[in-house]
């Protein structure tokens, strides 16, 4: 819902990663750290825009090669790491070099989920295989586009968040 309210206002986080997630007094998640987000209606300079801002790690094959059209669907890539690290407790590519992610994430596709964690349900699963799709226009065109499929496919935002929880207790253990 943060995702979808920051991108409906034309805002592209370019970090997302769990560090960002912060959970309140009820329980629930609060994006955090906006301090390298651009605002897409504003006049940035191309440099700003390409700068490689982001966590290697979530970082979409688009922001690896400085395009300059980001929009808000490397929050949804990134999100699609996160989902992919809580539900199979693994990166989607291993690596501590930025270079080998990089190389990977732009000229290979991910891993399905279900490929380590066949328990996920499929159509929490497919949400995330498509939120990692290589080119941004396969991906998700926004996270209220991503929240309201995996709403009508059943994962309502408390039942998904528990859901995530598990795996992320499951995947430590």
């Amino acid at each position: 819902d943060a995702l979808a309210c920051a991108h409906a206002r034309g805002v592209v986080h370019r970090d997302l990663k769990a560090e960002n997630i912060l959970i309140n007094d009820a329980g629930a998640p609060v994006l955090s750290d906006f301090g390298v987000a651009i605002l897409r209606t504003s006049d940035h300079s191309r440099a700003e825009i390409t700068k490689g801002y982001g966590t290697a790690a979530y970082m979409a094959p688009e922001q690896f090669q400085g395009a300059v059209e980001c929009d808000g669907r490397v929050d949804i890539y990134a999100l699609g790491v996160l989902g992919f690290r809580m539900l199979t407790g693994r990166f989607p590519f291993e690596g501590n070099d930025e270079q080998i992610r990089a190389a990977h994430v732009t000229a290979r596709d991910l891993p399905a989920v279900a490929a380590h964690n066949a328990d996920v349900p499929k159509g929490l699963a497919a949400a995330i295989d498509r939120c990692l799709r290589r080119k941004p226009q396969h991906r998700w065109a926004g996270a209220a586009e991503l929240r309201d499929a995996l709403r009508s496919a059943g994962h309502s935002r408390p039942g998904l968040w528990a859901r995530l929880r598990r795996g992320v207790r499951r995947s430590q253990s």
